[in-house]
C-alpha cells in the first residue's frame, strides 16, 4: 500500500511539483514515467533476490531504501538527480509488490491466511481512492508539496518495524547466483521497463497519430 499510495500520489500531484520546481509538462511527465518503468522492470526478479539473499534481509533492505529516497527527492538539487532519485524509488517500490503476495502465503497460518489475501486485494482499490484525498490534503490543505514524497514514511516505519518483529531469518543463499541466467537477468526487465517508456510516453506524445500522418504525406495514394 505504500507503494501504491507513493506512485498514485505522485502521479495526481504532479502539477503542484512541477510549478514547485519549474518543470515543464515533458519534464513532469517523464518523473511518472521512469518510476513505472523501473517498478514494472523490478517485480520478475524481486522474488529471485528475496530467496537468495533472505526475505527478511530483503525486504527491511527494500523498505529502508524505499524511504531514504523518498526523503531525498524533496531535496534533488537538479532535474536530473530527481529523475534518478524516481527510478531509483520505483526500482524498490516495485520489488515489494510481489513480495506481500509471497509473505500473505508463506507466513500467515492457516486459520487467518484468507483474510490475509482478502486485505492484499484490498490494497488494488483502497489505495488509488485514499491517494486522491491525500493527495488534495498534501497540496492543497497544508500547502506543502514535499509531502507528496514524505508521505510514505510514518507507513515505512511501521513496515520495518513489522517485517523485523513478525518474519523469520531465512539463511543466505549466495550459491544461487552461480546459477542465474545473466542474459535474461539483464535483458528480461530492461525490455520491460523500455516497454513501458514506449507506450506511457508514445500515448502521451500520440506517436501512432505522428506515424500516420508521415505515411500519408509519404504515400498520399494509398492512404
Amino acid at each position: 500500500m505504500m507503494s501504491g499510495l507513493n506512485n498514485r500520489v505522485g502521479a495526481l500531484g504532479l502539477t503542484d511539483v512541477q510549478g514547485a520546481l519549474g518543470l515543464g509538462a515533458d519534464a513532469g511527465h517523464l518523473l511518472g514515467t521512469v518510476y513505472t518503468a523501473a517498478e514494472l522492470a523490478a517485480m520478475p526478479i524481486a522474488a529471485w533476490f528475496a530467496v537468495t539473499l533472505s526475505f527478511r534481509r530483503f525486504h527491511l533492505g527494500l523498505v529502508a531504501g524505499f524511504l531514504a529516497l523518498g526523503m531525498l527527492l524533496p531535496l534533488a538539487p537538479d532535474y536530473g538527480s530527481l529523475l534518478t532519485l524516481r527510478a531509483l524509488q520505483g526500482l524498490l517500490g516495485g520489488a515489494m509488490i510481489p513480495l506481500l503476495m509471497t509473505a500473505a502465503l508463506r507466513f500467515l497460518p492457516p486459520s487467518i491466511k484468507l483474510h490475509g489475501l482478502g486485505l492484499y486485494s484490498l490494497t488494488a482499490t483502497f489505495a488509488p481512492n485514499l491517494a486522491t484525498w491525500l493527495a488534495s490534503a498534501w497540496v492543497d490543505d497544508l500547502g506543502d508539496w514535499r509531502l507528496v514524497y514524505w508521505q510514505i514514511i510514518p507507513a515505512g516505519l511501521l513496515a520495518l518495524w513489522a517485517v523485523w518483529w513478525g518474519l523469520p531469518q531465512d539463511p543466505v543463499r549466495t550459491e544461487r547466483f552461480r546459477e542465474i541466467d545473466w542474459l535474461g537477468f539483464a535483458t528480461g526487465p530492461l525490455g520491460l521497463a523500455l516497454l513501458a517508456i514506449g507506450l506511457l510516453e508514445g500515448e502521451r506524445l500520440d506517436w501512432r497519430h505522428l506515424k500516420l500522418c508521415t505515411l500519408n504525406n509519404d504515400f498520399p495514394d494509398i492512404m
